[in-house]
Order: structure tokens, then C-alpha cells, then sequence
């Protein structure tokens, strides 16, 4: 005789669930406070001073536990297990949350481990034996021992159309025909109840991303015990097609209705999807305005079209934030104060006006240490308007003004951006801005003497710098900023001089590579950037300005190294021996990063690292062999006003060149690496 089980999902499934989950959650709180009770009523803790007293005092627990072991599983690891268990481990990191080991619940943790395993196909599974290993008087491990058995199989798989087959044109059902292959379970392999809910998940979106708003996919399996078999079935309603019909705006109070009309203007007409919705809120929140943005649609479609409603709470337009900054380099410190003022919906007109002063000191290469010292300074205001000329234009003017210092001179510089840029479809964005900038030195290192060093015209003092810029981004992300999956793609372009003046003529182009993947949501990421530059020199007065040269190492390049230290440098030796090396930048560069972050508590992510990087003084010249690499650890903390790092790089080669330079380097500082 077969014993068949029937294992269905709908929504009356998703009660009982959700009414399980809500019983589970009582009976945990039941069971503390029967505890409580019975320890108060033995005299364990006097009453009314139970909050005194430990939880191992108050559960009458014998040992702490260190570590739950899971003996004869193949078909579960570990840490899938231990995720269900009652029983928890010590853990130490982040912060210390010591659990103790109550022997009540090693029999209700072996009976999930049985139903985990047969939720997986594995219906035969049983833990032959829990015990306590004992490590010293005050703690222990538990082991359970698991027999799984054999797994029951998926034998059949079908799917199918209750209400016939998807209706339109043949490029539409067979991209809704398609959404089968969505399922993740297989013919010949075990059965999982998990892959049979996550399947239905993934094939009900599949259809709503292709325009079926109302599918619902509902899935069935027979489960033969005996026969280790199960036949597993999907019904699909797809239900109408539907496309976006108008678009209404809720909750516009002072922003003007016409800029947020423009970022909608795409959607009516195409298809319905959860994405596009997702897209919608994603290009009104881009706008800077709103506290909150939520997408509403009707709950029916009219004649095949589903109207949607854009609810938006405006923020405050103005905002002042003041902050103290402490910058950590091994070859330079530096301690400011910024302010910041912004208005995003200037004169009603969502014009932006930013401003932002930064003051302080820096040390070179140390605050014990001061070498070279100085006040550093700078202003930089800003205004954004949308729209001007044609709705999809962003322009941009940025003057500035600049204190600096750098090792081996310090200098002021007066600059100005005017720049316009402009999406083409979600992934393509263009700009273009013409930029001026005069630099004039003071405290200059004898090692940088035009007159009698190497760096020839690339050194004038001080200079006038006249350039375009044209940049070009392709955003394959699911997010334009702080993405977690995708690629992204830029190639910024800088012609100087020519017929746009100044005293430098070059050519400057740099392509970059970035991609994201983030494999579990919020708690794991891989990043990779890959970055090459050139700077080439032409016409009458051919050179780039050293101080604007390529550069590597610091907080945002190759970590190993300090600050602009990943590069070609000038020795000038004194009479008495002692030697000063000042970089000088290059023509021809290389970089490669690549990151795992994990979040550890809250805002709080771990990070480890792999740079590589080499500057070459030649244009388009490389030289593997001489590529410099470093890796280590750092940690991240997302805060209001940005994120703090923290980051310790160790070089792993030594380069001919380089062997002067520290092999470790430390760098804390506030902002993103990429």
C-alpha cells in the first residue's frame, strides 16, 4: 500500500504558515515564562529580583554551549540546520551572546532536524543519537547523528494552462512560455518542498514581469514514501495582459508638477511588471525632493490598461549638516571641519544649490612627525537645474576655490565647471562640460625646480589649464547609486589646450569597469573594478601639469601604499646624504580592486581586499612584471554624513623601484571605495 502525501501551496497555505509561525512564536514565549515561573517558585531567584539573575540560572542550565555539530549530513550543510535549532551557539563577535545548553530542547531539535530533511526529499531521515560532550565544567558541545537515508525523487514534472494557452502575438507566448524554466526543481532529482514554494515564486513574477499583473501559479506534489517518488505539477493562470495606463501624482505640495511629469513620461503604454514599477519609484526618488515614494495600482485592469498612482511625501527642501573629519594616511594626516548647506527646490523651480566648505590642517607624513605642514582649505558651491533647453537636460556650474598641500609644494587654485549631461534610456548617460583652472605654487621643494629637473614644461608656475571633458557611463545595474548587482561601464575623455587655450595641450582618457554581485541580499557583496588611463601629449606646448598627473595609492586606489605614492618620483640628494623623493605622476596607468563585504552588525561591514596598480612616466607603456599588489582587511560604517572606513594593506611584492617604500600602510578616512 502506498503512502501518499498530497503537498499543496495557496493562499489558505499561506495562512496556516503564517498561523504556525504566530503559534511557534507564543509557545516560545510560553515556554520562557513557564521557566521564569517554576525557577521563582523553587527558589531559584527570589520574586521580583528575577531580572538579577542569569540566564543560566534562571533556565538551571549546567554547561554553555560552544558548538552544535550535525554528524551524516550530506543533503544539508551546517549552518542551514543550526538556523532552525532551539538550541543556539556562543557567539563572541560581533558582541558576546552567551547560550547555554537546556537538554529539554535537544529532543524538539531533533525532531526539526527529522522534518527539515523530509521537507528536502529526504523522508526517511532520523537522528539515531544527541549527546552532550562535555569540554570542562562549564562548557560543552552537542552532537546529533543523522541517518538521511535515501532521497525521494522527483519523477514527474508538468505544467499546466487551465485557462489555455497565453493569448497574443507569437513573440508574447512564447516569452510567457518561457517562465517554465523558472523552476528550480529537476526530474531525477531529490524533492524539495522549499524549491517547490521558491519555484512558484519565481514563475508567478516571471509572468507579472511580462505584462500579466494578476498571475497566480500554484503548485502540487504527490509523495509516494514508499516508492521514494513524487510527481510534481504546476497550474499557471496567467490571467489578461495588461499595459500602464495614466500615472497620477498624490502628495505635490511646493515641487512643481512639470519635472516629475518628465521622469513618468516613458511608462504609459508599456507592458505591466513589478520592475517597471520599481523604475518608476527609483527615477521620482532620483529627483532629491522626497521624504518617500510608493507606486499604487488599481485593483483591476480597465479594457487591458492598469492605471497607477505615484504617492510621494516632499522633504524638507533645506538641510545645514557640520562635521570633524580626522584623515589617517601613512604618508599624510589631515584634520578639517566641513559645512554644508543645501537647498534642492530652490525658488519652487527644483533648482539645487549646494554649498560646502571644508578648513583644517595637514601633516606630511605624520601629525608627530610634521615634515611639511600647512593650513588646507576649500569652498565649492554649486547649482543643478533640470531642464533647461530640453527636459532631460541636467546642467551644472561649479566654481571653486582651493588651499592645498602636497608633498614637496603647497598651492592655491581657482576653478569652474560648466557642464550639462543627459540620460538616454535608463542605462545610457552623456556629458559634457568645459572646465578652467589657475594654480599657483608657493613652498616649492628645490627637487621640483623646473629649470633643472626632468619634468621640463610638465612644471610651470604657476599655470592656466583650459579643458573639455566628455564622459560616457552605461549603467547595467539594478541600481544607478549603492548598486548590488550589475556592471557598470564610463569612459571619461579630456582634451586640453588646442583651441580651448591654456598652457598644456594633451589628450586624457581613462575607461573604467565596475561590477557588483551580491549572491545574499544585504549580507554579502562582491565588487571588482578594473580602471586604465593615458595621458598624451600634442600640439605646441605638449606636457600635462605634474599636479594633475596619474596617480595611484591611498584610501581609494592600492591600499599598501600611501597617498599618491604608486608612482614615478624625483630623488634629490643633499650633500649630506639624506635623500627626498617627490612623485611626480605619470602618462600611462593601471588598477584593479576587488572586494568582499560582509555585513557584521547593522551598519557595520567587514571588508577584504585585493589592489593591484602601476604608474609608468611613459605614454601607453606596460609592465606587468612591475605591477604592484597589497591586500588586507578593513570595515565600513554607513552614518549620516557618509561612510567612515578603515582599511590596513599589506604589499605582497616588492617592486625594484618601490623598495624604499613602507610594506604596510593604514588608512581611515570618511567616503565610498567604488
Amino acid at each position: 500500500m502506498f503512502d501518499l502525501l498530497d503537498v499543496r501551496s495557496s493562499a489558505s497555505a499561506c495562512e496556516a504558515d503564517r498561523l504556525r509561525a504566530r503559534l511557534a512564536a507564543a509557545t516560545r514565549m510560553l515556554r520562557a515564562a513557564v521557566v521564569a515561573c517554576w525557577a521563582v517558585m523553587e527558589g531559584l531567584v527570589p520574586a521580583g529580583c528575577a531580572s538579577r539573575r542569569t540566564a543560566q540560572e534562571l533556565t538551571g542550565a549546567q554547561y554553555r554551549l560552544r558548538d552544535i555539530e550535525i554528524v551524516g549530513n550530506t543533503a544539508l550543510s551546517d549552518q542551514e540546520i543550526e538556523q532552525y535549532l532551539e538550541l543556539k551557539e556562543t557567539r563572541w563577535l560581533p558582541l558576546p551572546d552567551r547560550r547555554y545548553l537546556i537538554e529539554g530542547m535537544m529532543p524538539v531539535d531533533a525532531d526539526r532536524i527529522e522534518a527539515l530533511h523530509a521537507a528536502h526529499g529526504y523522508h526517511d531521515a532520523k537522528v539515531t543519537d544527541v549527546r552532550v560532550v562535555p569540554k570542562n565544567d562549564e562548557v560543552a558541545d552537542v552532537v546529533f547523528v543523522v541517518e538521511e537515508g535515501e532521497p525521494t525523487l522527483v519523477t514527474d514534472l508538468g505544467f499546466d494552462w487551465p485557462q489555455g494557452p497565453p493569448r497574443g502575438p507569437p513573440d508574447r507566448r512564447a516569452r510567457v512560455s518561457h517562465v517554465e524554466s523558472y523552476c528550480g526543481l529537476e526530474v531525477g532529482e531529490p524533492f524539495d518542498a522549499e524549491e517547490l514554494h521558491a519555484s512558484e515564486d519565481a514563475m508567478r513574477e516571471a509572468l507579472r514581469d511580462r505584462g500579466h499583473a494578476f498571475a497566480t501559479v500554484e503548485g502540487r506534489a504527490r509523495i509516494d514514501r514508499v516508492g521514494r517518488q513524487a510527481s510534481v505539477s504546476f497550474a499557471l493562470v496567467p490571467g489578461p495582459f495588461v499595459r500602464i495606463g495614466k500615472i497620477e501624482l498624490d502628495g505635490l505640495q511646493t515641487v512643481p508638477e512639470h519635472p516629475v511629469r518628465v521622469e513618468l513620461e516613458r511608462y504609459p503604454g508599456k507592458p505591466f511588471s513589478p520592475r517597471r514599477l520599481q523604475q518608476i519609484q527609483d527615477s521620482v526618488d532620483a529627483l532629491g525632493v522626497f521624504a518617500s515614494v510608493t507606486v499604487t495600482h488599481a485593483e483591476e485592469p480597465r479594457d487591458g490598461v492598469l492605471d497607477l498612482v505615484v504617492h510621494v511625501q516632499e522633504s524638507k527642501p533645506q538641510s545645514i549638516s557640520l562635521g570633524v573629519v580626522l584623515g589617517v594616511d601613512p604618508n599624510r594626516w589631515e584634520q578639517y571641519g566641513e559645512a554644508r548647506y543645501e537647498h534642492r527646490n530652490l525658488g519652487h523651480t527644483l533648482t539645487e544649490l549646494r554649498l560646502r566648505a571644508r578648513a583644517g590642517y595637514a601633516e606630511l607624513p605624520a601629525i608627530y612627525q610634521p615634515r611639511e605642514h600647512g593650513p588646507i582649505g576649500r569652498f565649492e558651491p554649486r547649482v543643478r537645474k533640470k531642464g533647461l533647453l530640453e527636459d532631460h537636460l541636467v546642467w551644472t556650474l561649479e566654481p571653486g576655490v582651493e588651499l592645498g598641500l602636497q608633498e614637496g609644494y603647497q598651492f592655491y587654485a581657482l576653478a569652474n565647471r560648466v557642464g550639462v549631461s543627459r540620460f538616454f534610456t535608463r542605462y545610457v548617460e552623456v556629458g559634457l562640460s568645459h572646465n578652467v583652472r589657475f594654480v599657483d605654487f608657493f613652498a616649492i621643494s628645490p627637487t621640483l625646480d623646473g629649470n633643472r629637473s626632468l619634468l621640463g614644461l610638465d612644471f610651470r608656475d604657476p599655470y592656466r589649464l583650459s579643458f573639455v571633458q566628455v564622459e560616457l557611463n552605461l549603467r547595467f545595474t539594478d541600481r544607478l547609486v549603492d548598486p548590488n548587482d550589475g556592471v557598470a561601464l564610463s569612459v571619461t575623455y579630456d582634451l586640453a589646450g588646442g583651441i580651448f587655450g591654456g598652457q598644456f595641450d594633451y589628450h586624457k582618457i581613462v575607461p573604467e569597469v565596475r561590477a557588483y554581485w551580491t549572491p545574499i541580499a544585504r549580507r554579502l557583496q562582491l565588487a571588482v573594478r578594473g580602471q586604465v588611463g593615458f595621458i598624451v601629449p600634442f600640439g605646441d606646448e605638449p606636457g600635462a601639469p605634474f599636479d594633475l598627473k596619474l596617480y595611484l595609492g591611498g584610501a581609494s586606489t592600492v591600499r599598501g601604499w600611501g597617498q599618491r605614492r604608486l608612482s614615478p618620483y624625483m630623488t634629490d640628494c643633499a650633500s649630506d646624504g639624506s635623500c627626498s623623493r617627490v612623485p611626480v605622476g605619470g602618462n600611462t596607468s593601471v588598477l584593479g580592486n576587488v572586494e568582499i563585504r560582509t555585513r557584521l552588525w547593522r551598519e557595520l561591514w567587514g571588508v577584504a581586499f585585493l589592489d593591484m596598480g602601476d604608474v609608468q612616466a611613459e605614454v601607453g607603456t606596460f609592465h606587468p612584471r612591475q605591477w604592484s599588489y597589497s591586500a588586507g582587511p578593513g570595515l565600513r560604517y554607513a552614518s549620516r554624513i557618509g561612510t567612515f572606513r578603515l582599511d590596513v594593506g599589506g604589499r605582497l611584492n616588492n617592486p625594484v623601484a618601490y623598495q624604499h617604500q613602507p610594506r604596510w600602510a593604514v588608512h581611515f578616512g570618511l567616503g565610498g571605495m567604488f
